[in-house]
This record gives structure tokens, C-alpha cells and sequence, in this order.
């Protein structure tokens, strides 16, 4: 067994930056072959690790990461078969291919509606920083090498919110965003506090392995997983990248008209904090990010992440379909969490757009949600599918989740109280929804040791013509794919 090796593995993933600017570079490469490994390889020199991630932050200096999608690995050297056979058939076809039938997208949300219509990049390179003037520096320099390489760029800039006391980890709704992560268990100083990690019986944390999320590294079922190129993929990982427009303006506004409602017939309060108690059960976190169910920790602490949900089995407290409780359901499906530990996922995502002002237009805001996991499908796919889209295994019926639901159903909330329950009806007349994606994709980002072999890859493509990584062969494959060859199943969960 190889053991963990933080110098190859690229920064962010094991740890955030929790720096608060960042930029999406999405480049999409059309000069030769010899261009693209010269990008490549100057990019390589710019890459964060996780082993000097902490010294980068500590100096200042900006983080960058590369990704490629299933595209971009064939301009850069591989051939459609290698693709094909090497990578799950999630990942080869992509998000827009995914939406419909895999994530359950509907209406407004599915890619007809997305931005970047005609638009599908090679390169996902992105850059964290301090400060603008130091992420504007990075971007610039790296704008001017993949211009180089006859790249065409699409930019997406993001920050943590800005409030009176400076900045706050809160996204647009007002919430406290990124508290539950899973713990990595990676055999070394790295390895985080197991709070919120696996549920054991009878009480404690155990961390996540960090296979789950790492390519090649023991994850709940092999100590050590077989990879199809252990010499690109090990120490990898799949990289989901989603635009989520939030419709705050709605969301308030319901929000109040909810609470006038609720002041007097289920909460003992004014309409104004009635609406905040709404949302909070929405949510399942108060926005300064405490949980609704009692949890073990300190009196004026961080938020606190140690809680289940075992005292709490009709959602009195957290309602059953409240969002947290459903992106991630801890032990409330029972079998101390084993129904859910395979369905984790690490977030690093970022607010976008200006916050938003009474009358101010209700777009263009909202969350670059960023998220890691060893299996597109059986990570990020079922959870968005099964328990956000969907709410039976939950045992609330066919119902959306109204914080981050994407699907055409009906969002009716179901607030249970020990005297009389009330439902709440989140879209009546089909208002909009209080989120709406605006694109995504899915990456794949290799290990330093996974980009040098792609270098060399690319370099003998470049020199003897060998393979194919042209771009119309992927094409072609990737229609194959869509149209269903043997190893294509768009609504499997892997």
C-alpha cells in the first residue's frame, strides 16, 4: 500500500484555503498539441500542493490547481478509447449530458437555460487569493499563457461576503455556509478532528478514509483500490463544479409572507422572527450556523458539527426535509450511518455576485459550488438525485428539497410540531424556484506525479503523431457515449 503522499496530492482538497477571493478560469484549447503540453507544463509550475499549501497561505502568495474535463484529457494526449476505458462514464459524458436523467434537473435548470451555450472548456484553472490585487496578478499571468497556447477563456470570479464586521463565511441567503466537511482519515499530522465523519454506534466520530474522495488511497471497501492508469490517476480526484443562481429577493419575501402566516397558528412570536425561525427550519441551522437539534459544544464556540439526529426521528426540531438534513443525513436512515457514509462529499465553494439590497434585480448572485469525491455518480449524482430531488427515502414522498432542489416537483415543507404540524406550500402558482443552476461541469484533477505523465504523454503525441486526442475523435466518442454505448448508463449511481 502506498502511503499518503501530500507532496502529490494538489491543495485544497485535504484542506481549504479558506482564502477569500477566488477565479474560475475555464479555457478551452485550440492551438497545436506542442501548445497544449507548453501550457501544461508552465501551468504545472504554478500548481498548490497539499504539503506547501500552508506555507503558500502563510506568505501570501496565491493558490492555483488544474483540471481537465473528459475533453480535455483527449486534446492533451489521450486517446477516446483510453478515456472511454479508464474513466466512469459519468465523468466522459459531463454534466449537461448528466442533468436530466442522473441529477434530475428540470425546468429552468436544465442546460438549454445554461449560460456558456456553446461553450465546453479543456482546462479548469483555478486560483484563490488574499486579496484582489494579488488574485488579479495570478490571473493575468495565467491569462497571458494559455493565451499562448491559442486558448479561449471564460472567467468567473467569486468572493466570501462582505459584512460590517468584515468578512463572513454566510452565502447570499444568509446562512453560515461550509460548517460540515468530512474529516479525512489520511494516517498522518493532515488527519482532521473525526467530529461529524462517520457515526459509530453508541456514540463518537471516526474520520473518513480518505480513498472515498482521494484516487488509489483505501476508501470503506479496498484498502487499496484498483486504478485502470495508476500513473495518472492515483492521488486524483473528481472536481464538480456548479453555477447555482440564488434568488434571494423570493426567498425573503416568502420567507415573510410565510411567517405572517406562522405568527398565528403554529409560532409564538411576531411575523418578523417568525419568518426567521421559517428559514432557519428550511436550512436546519440558525444563520450564525447552530444547528436546530441540541449539539455537543461549548457555550460561545464555532458552530458546532457534533449532533445526530437519533433524539430527533420525526423532525421536530430539524424538520425531515430541511437541506442539511438531507445533503447529508448522518444517522437518521438508521444502521449507525451506514446507508449514508458512502455518499459524502468535501465542499469548497464560494459566494458570487454583490449581496443583495431591497428592489435590487434578484440575479445574478449566488454560489460556485465546488465539491471533491472519488465517484461523481455515487457521491455527488445520488445525493442531488435521491435525497435533494427527491424525498422518499427520507419519508417525506416525492418532494424537493427548497433550499438546493432542481427538479420540476411541487415544494411542499412539512414543519412538525408535538401538538399539530404545518405544511407549507413553497411554490404555489409555480413562482420561481429559490435557486436555479447556470452551469456546471466535471473535472478531473490529477495528482503533480498524474500532470508530469500527461506532459509526457502529450509530448510524444506531439512528436510521433501517435494516439489521437484530437478533438473531433473525442467528439465523437462522447456522442457515443450520450447515445448509449456498452459502458454508458445515465441514470446509474456507480
Amino acid at each position: 500500500m502506498r502511503p499518503f503522499e501530500p507532496s502529490d496530492i494538489q491543495g485544497n482538497v485535504v484542506r481549504g484555503y479558506d482564502l477569500p477571493h477566488a477565479c474560475y478560469l475555464h479555457a478551452a484549447v485550440t492551438g497545436s498539441p506542442a501548445d497544449a503540453v507548453a501550457l501544461l507544463r508552465q501551468l504545472g509550475t504554478h500548481v498548490t500542493t497539499a504539503a506547501d499549501q500552508a506555507e503558500w497561505l502563510a506568505r501570501r502568495r496565491a493558490t492555483v490547481n488544474v483540471s481537465f474535463t473528459s475533453k480535455g484529457l483527449a486534446q492533451f494526449g489521450l486517446t477516446p478509447g483510453e478515456v472511454g476505458s479508464w474513466f466512469p462514464p459519468e465523468f466522459v459524458a459531463g454534466m449537461a449530458c448528466r442533468s436530466e436523467t442522473a441529477l434530475g434537473d428540470a425546468d429552468r435548470n436544465v442546460p438549454a437555460y445554461w449560460e456558456w451555450q456553446n461553450f465546453r472548456p479543456d482546462l479548469l484553472i483555478t486560483v484563490h487569493a488574499p486579496d484582489p490585487a494579488t488574485l488579479d496578478r495570478k490571473v493575468a499571468e495565467l491569462s497571458d499563457a494559455t493565451a499562448s497556447a491559442g486558448a479561449h477563456l471564460e472567467l468567473q470570479y467569486a468572493s466570501t461576503i462582505e459584512s460590517k464586521r468584515g468578512r463572513s463565511r454566510r452565502e447570499h441567503f444568509g446562512f453560515t455556509d461550509g460548517i460540515s466537511q468530512p474529516p479525512l482519515d489520511t494516517g498522518s499530522p493532515l488527519t482532521a478532528n473525526p467530529i461529524g465523519g462517520l457515526p459509530l454506534a453508541g456514540g463518537g466520530w471516526a474520520p473518513v478514509p480518505a480513498g472515498e474522495f482521494i484516487l488509489g488511497l483505501p476508501d470503506l471497501d479496498e484498502d487499496e483500490p484498483a486504478l485502470p492508469c495508476p500513473a495518472l490517476m492515483h492521488n486524483g480526484t473528481y472536481l464538480v463544479y456548479r453555477k447555482i443562481e440564488q434568488h434571494v429577493g423570493a426567498f425573503q419575501e416568502w420567507a415573510r409572507a410565510a411567517g405572517a402566516s406562522a405568527a398565528g397558528q403554529m409560532i409564538d412570536a411576531d411575523p418578523s422572527a417568525a419568518a426567521e425561525i421559517i428559514m432557519a427550519k428550511l436550512v436546519g441551522r440558525h444563520k450564525d450556523g447552530r444547528p436546530l437539534v441540541p449539539a455537543a459544544s461549548p457555550l460561545g464556540s464555532l458552530p458546532s458539527n457534533n449532533f445526530r439526529y437519533e433524539d430527533d426521528p420525526y423532525g421536530v426540531q430539524c424538520p425531515l426535509g430541511s437541506h442539511i438534513r438531507r445533503a447529508n443525513p448522518r444517522d437518521a436512515l438508521g444502521f449507525d450511518g451506514a446507508l449514508v457514509n458512502r455518499h459524502r462529499l468535501i465542499r469548497r465553494g464560494m459566494p458570487y455576485g454583490t449581496p443583495y439590497e431591497e428592489g435590487a434585480a434578484d440575479t445574478d448572485r449566488g454560489l460556485i459550488f465546488v465539491a471533491y469525491s472519488g465517484s461523481i455518480a455515487r457521491q455527488f449524482e445520488f445525493i442531488q438525485r435521491e435525497w435533494l430531488n427527491d424525498g422518499d427515502v427520507l419519508g417525506i414522498g416525492h418532494n424537493t428539497d427548497p433550499i438546493a432542489g432542481t427538479s420540476a416537483e411541487p415544494e411542499r415543507f412539512l414543519v412538525p410540531q408535538a401538538t399539530r404540524s404545518v405544511l407549507f406550500d413553497i411554490r404555489a402558482d409555480r413562482l420561481s424556484q429559490f435557486v436555479q443552476v447556470r452551469w456546471g461541469e466535471y473535472f478531473f484533477q490529477p495528482g503533480l506525479a498524474g500532470l508530469t505523465w500527461l506532459c509526457e504523454r502529450g509530448d510524444e503525441v506531439s512528436r510521433h503523431g501517435s494516439g489521437s486526442g484530437s478533438r473531433a475523435d473525442h467528439e465523437t466518442a462522447q456522442s457515443a457515449t450520450a447515445a448509449g454505448s456498452p459502458w454508458y448508463d445515465p441514470g446509474g449511481t456507480g
